[in-house]
């Protein structure tokens, strides 16, 4: 309706109601605002820096929803202990979610991973670039590029490129 659109786009101007627990609950308070999102029953999803945060948050609610998730973590200890939290968090130990190792400030990683991911799967319909580094001091990669520019701008594009056709597909 006009008042919940009104509503809305009041909550988001204010920032801190908008994008805090106080607007998510004075939403679902409306009664034409979505109670649930949809299932994602054989979805493909991958998360990028799956292991703690934000990555680990959202991965836990695509399987929550019933997607099969990819946690990508920097190696495969990162991943498959991101595995096991996201399977704890959902309370299924069963869930679809599989651990993925790639250190997206590599570029020769990241083409691997690419060219394995894409054997693997027919099709990706979320890929979230969620992966961060904040190194003390200014870091190289093994490539010569800066670590924070190679993690945060590089890689997404690199990944998302490399994954277009299974993105298209899905």
């Amino acid at each position: 309706t006009e008042m919940t659109t009104l509503l809305d786009a009041a909550l988001d101007r204010s920032v801190v109601l908008g994008y805090s627990n106080i607007g998510y609950e004075i939403r679902r308070r409306l009664p034409d605002w979505p109670a649930d999102p949809p299932r994602m029953d054989g979805k493909v999803v991958l998360v990028t820096g799956a292991g703690s945060g934000i990555g680990l948050a959202a991965a836990t609610g695509f399987a929550a929803l019933g997607a099969r998730v990819h946690a990508l973590g920097r190696d495969d200890a990162r991943a498959a202990h991101a595995t096991a939290l996201i399977r704890e968090h959902t309370g299924s130990p069963d869930a679809d979610v599989h651990p993925q190792a790639c250190d997206l400030s590599s570029l020769a990683a990241l083409r691997a991973f690419i060219a394995d991911f894409r054997s693997r799967e027919q099709r990706l319909d979320v890929l979230v670039n969620n992966a961060g580094v904040m190194p003390d001091e200014r870091t190289r990669t093994p490539d010569g590029l800066e670590l924070m520019f190679a993690t945060h701008v590089l890689a997404p594009h690199v990944l998302t490129e490399g994954l277009l056709p299974l993105l298209r597909a899905g």
